[in-house]
């Protein structure tokens, strides 16, 4: 997977929060404040997460940079398979949502695949970023 931290330097005037893993058997993300000084401790899967942060849930995010294992042009995406995205991400598709956000792919281009199948809880990319460039994923 690609590193999406690399663009936090970069972005003024933004807050960054990232993934933190429910308790086992719960599938959905919390997500804890990431500054400069925040502690990074490594989750259960080895993945550094925000200790003795402010917590929000998904919901409450502009925009959510989803690392990916593959994807294609048309949205379809491959996580490593844990379902916990899509599961914190199952809001967008509830009718009547006053607010949505915006679900970014984070990969490398040579993780382009030509077609994924999609099944009904698969929450789709509203664009991809890659190590060259930005795709937008027009989808209904």
């Amino acid at each position: 997977e690609i590193d999406v931290t690399l663009v936090i330097p970069d972005a003024k005037s933004k807050s960054f929060y990232l993934p933190i893993l429910p308790p086992r058997g719960q599938r959905r993300l919390w997500f804890g404040l990431y500054e400069p000084d925040t502690r990074l401790i490594p989750d259960r899967f080895g993945i550094p997460e925000p200790v003795n942060t402010k917590r929000i849930r998904a919901e409450s995010l502009d925009l959510v940079l989803v690392p990916l294992v593959a994807f294609d042009y048309s949205g379809g995406r491959i996580g490593m398979g844990g379902g916990y995205y899509d599961a914190t991400l199952s809001f967008v598709k509830r009718r009547g949502r006053a607010r949505s956000v915006t679900i970014i792919g984070a990969a490398y281009q040579f993780q382009n695949v030509d077609y994924i199948p999609k099944d009904y809880w698969d929450i789709p990319l509203s664009g991809v970023i890659t190590d060259q460039r930005f795709i937008r994923i027009g989808f209904s």
